[in-house]
């Protein structure tokens, strides 16, 4: 004779039955914020337990300033955003601040980023470790320039050439390439090339690289001192 299932059992089978089905469930939405579920079909949310970005889709154009929203909860509110092209160029290096101790609050951010390089590139929400700067929680996000151009000319190249001169990439200004030296009263004069060349910078951006001096970006480049420079041919 078969021993029959008591009721109290049976329902308890049922319940975790149920409750895998529901956890499985649950599961496929939370997987399905992270990436697309075919090729047709694009996230609006990438979440983990730490950061929740809503304001960006997957392989989805964007422009500067792009708009990064979302929910976090991090060290002392802290939440870092970088935005980096396909060529590994840092467009843009900044944060904002959400929530923290416990509490998932909102950030946002609207990011202005440089002429990109390459059409394709990332979006990067995270924090860092105040133990060792290790980049942590990190969500990332392959975005396309829309604002990308091969037209247009990028940092420190020649906006001129045989056939006319170019537009300089967003972000970018055309400058005359001068180069400091000294005359003979010890003064520092900017001499000009032999022909006239223009690069594209960025000027104002508090940094002098590329091919900026003091006579070419006075804002970002520090006056030198006319000991170190040659003697101006006369």
């Amino acid at each position: 004779m078969k021993k029959k299932i008591s009721a109290p059992l049976a329902i308890f089978i049922i319940a975790v039955f149920l409750l895998i089905i529901c956890a499985a469930i649950l599961w496929e939405i939370l997987i399905s914020c992270q990436k697309p579920l075919d090729n047709t079909t694009t996230p609006t949310v990438f979440l983990n337990d730490f950061i929740i970005v809503s304001s960006l889709a997957f392989k989805k154009e964007i422009e500067s300033p792009v708009s990064v929203k979302g929910r976090s909860n991090t060290f002392e509110a802290n939440v870092r955003i970088r935005i980096t092209d396909d060529d590994e160029k840092v467009l843009a290096d900044t944060f904002t601040m959400g929530g923290a101790y416990g509490e998932m609050k909102p950030f946002s951010l609207d990011v202005v980023y440089d002429s990109p390089s390459a059409s394709t590139g990332i979006v990067e929400v995270f924090e860092d470790s105040t133990k060792d700067g290790t980049e942590m929680n990190k969500i990332t996000v392959p975005v396309i320039f829309q604002d990308y151009s091969e037209e247009c000319t990028r940092e420190g190249e020649s906006a001129c050439g045989p056939l006319g001169c170019k537009d300089c990439c967003s972000g970018l200004i055309r400058a005359e390439f001068r180069e400091p030296m000294k005359n003979k009263n010890n003064q520092i004069v900017c001499k000009e090339t032999g022909m006239t060349v223009h690069y594209c910078i960025k000027c104002g951006d508090g940094a002098c690289d590329k091919i900026e001096n003091w006579c070419v970006c006075p804002e970002d480049c520090q006056k030198p001192d006319p000991e170190d420079l040659e003697l101006y041919p006369f």
